[in-house]
């Protein structure tokens, strides 16, 4: 199958579908994705709005400690253990010279097995909604583009 995305036309097959059951916040009625895996930064692109396509990265390149609670999306998959899911955040990458940042307290959490994905709202977790990623860190993604 063809599908027009944000990064242009991509070839993918029906195994390839990342399903996303209750959206993403906002986008509520956005459901099928596909997750174009790069090595800093992560694409989750929407197969039923072709214009929209979020980057990721993995949170511990921002706090490396950091470790939201899964057991709610464990529960609902009992053959998933976590080694096996995938935590990413959503980065935030204005025009310079305003800071690239990652929404720490809504994580997309994937379960790559599954095909499956759940965005996370951490309201009692004190986790921000908008973290500056350290200068190394934003020049390291930069490069990779």
């Amino acid at each position: 199958m063809l599908a027009r995305t944000r990064l242009g036309p991509v070839t993918y097959e029906s195994q390839d579908v990342l399903v996303m059951p209750f959206g993403l916040v906002g986008f509520g009625t956005l459901h099928h994705f596909l997750l174009a895996e790069g090595p800093t930064v992560d694409w989750l692109l929407s197969l039923e709005e072709p214009a929209f396509g979020l980057p990721l990265i993995d949170p511990t390149l921002v706090e490396p400690t950091y470790a939201p609670p899964l057991e709610e999306v464990l529960a609902r998959h009992p053959g998933c253990h976590p080694p096996s899911v995938r935590v990413r955040t959503v980065l935030i990458a204005p025009s310079p010279p305003a800071p690239m940042r990652t929404n720490l307290m809504a994580p997309v959490v994937v379960l790559p097995a599954e095909r499956t994905a759940y965005q996370l709202v951490l309201w009692d977790q004190n986790y921000p909604n908008a973290v500056e990623l350290p200068p190394p860190v934003a020049r390291q993604l930069t490069r990779a583009g």
